[in-house]
């Protein structure tokens, strides 16, 4: 047996091991340099302070929503507004509200609020009219940030911010999971 083949074998495995382990190192870094990316005009969008509040706010309920009339009364068939939310020129009402902490799926919507690929960033505004319906407020013992859908018009709107944008087709996963039920 050559005396030079375990030698060049034990090369060829440290190798192997350099090559995986930079292998490693260059994936890892260009998943963090993409994360670091992912959300960079989504932050500016909502400021930081909303945004770490949709990332990380222990308390976080879906708002059932329904418009009041022009002369601010509500609708027979819903009870007497307790609170109400203004969007753009609308006075919607709370008629519903309920924690989602825990739900299924309420993790990604977190996560897809804060990601820039949610947006149409380049949207020119829209006369869409659709009817705002819900609404996920993200709040903690001293402040809080409200988030109204839209789906029909594909828009959300910071109550808070008083700002709006147009969202990708992602909206519509929103609309399944939190809308209202026919």
């Amino acid at each position: 047996m050559d005396e030079s083949r375990p030698s060049q074998l034990r090369q060829r495995g440290m190798l192997v091991i350099l090559v995986i382990l930079l292998l490693g190192i260059g994936l890892s870094t260009f998943a963090w340099w993409y994360r670091k990316n992912a959300g960079v005009r989504s932050l500016e969008m909502w400021g930081p302070k909303h945004a770490n509040l949709i990332r990380h706010t222990p308390i976080v309920h879906l708002l059932h929503l329904q418009a009041l009339s022009e002369d601010g009364t509500a609708s027979s068939d819903a009870p007497p507004p307790t609170e109400t939310i203004m969007v753009e020129n609308h006075t919607l009402q709370v008629v519903q509200q309920e924690s989602l902490i825990g739900k299924p799926g309420f993790v990604h919507a977190r996560h897809a609020l804060i990601e820039d690929a949610s947006f149409v960033w380049d949207a020119a505004p829209n006369a869409c009219e659709g009817k705002w319906t819900f609404a996920l407020r993200f709040s903690d013992d001293e402040k809080a940030v409200t988030v109204v859908f839209n789906p029909e018009c594909k828009k959300i709107y910071c109550v808070e911010g008083e700002f709006s944008a147009t969202m990708q087709d992602v909206i519509q996963a929103f609309d399944e999971k939190f809308g209202p039920r026919s």
